[in-house]
């Protein structure tokens, strides 16, 4: 416990590099400790942060593998979604946020998961599918934390295919 809260004081005092060490370290020592899921957790995430996107992947595959069936790997799975979005391989990173999904809309991943699917769509040049889940995420999540954004997404797409009537109708909604 020490040594995980050593790493995330390192993380919020702004020394990732100083944290990701604690934290390998806490793992070499108690590689099967009570904490060593949240510990390469960390790992991943400062990798993810700092856009080291190939040992960010091992990172959470690692962690869907030894901890498949706790909340850990639900984590890992949106963890390797925003990697797999930012090397804008959309397919593969709406397939995990897929799976964060459906284990549940009621955290802030999940939250997010249902969000950048719509993203994921609209990459794969799906825009009726992404309106879609836009329209589906408002209808579903009135009070989340990313609706505003979501519905502003919706207003600004349809503005951009010059679907101005709907466009005002949501931008009007959102200054409501």
């Amino acid at each position: 416990n020490a040594f995980f809260q050593l790493g995330e004081s390192l993380m919020k005092g702004e020394s990732p590099a100083g944290a990701e060490k604690r934290f390998q370290e806490m793992l070499e020592k108690y590689p099967d400790g009570p904490f060593s899921a949240e510990a390469l957790l960390r790992i991943a995430e400062i990798r993810r942060a700092q856009a080291r996107w190939s040992e960010a992947l091992e990172d959470y595959g690692k962690v869907m593998a030894a901890y498949s069936n706790s909340p850990s790997a639900v984590h890992a799975q949106h963890g390797r979604g925003m990697v797999l979005y930012n090397l804008l391989r959309f397919q593969e990173a709406r397939d995990d946020f897929e799976r964060v999904v459906r284990a549940g809309t009621n955290t802030a991943q999940g939250e997010q998961a249902f969000y950048m699917r719509a993203l994921c769509d609209y990459g794969l040049g799906k825009d009726d599918q992404a309106l879609a889940t836009c329209a589906e995420f408002v209808k579903l999540c009135p009070s989340y934390r990313l609706t505003t954004e979501v519905m502003l997404w919706i207003g600004k797409l349809n503005f951009n295919q010059g679907d101005f009537d709907p466009a005002e109708k949501q931008f009007l909604q959102i200054a409501d």
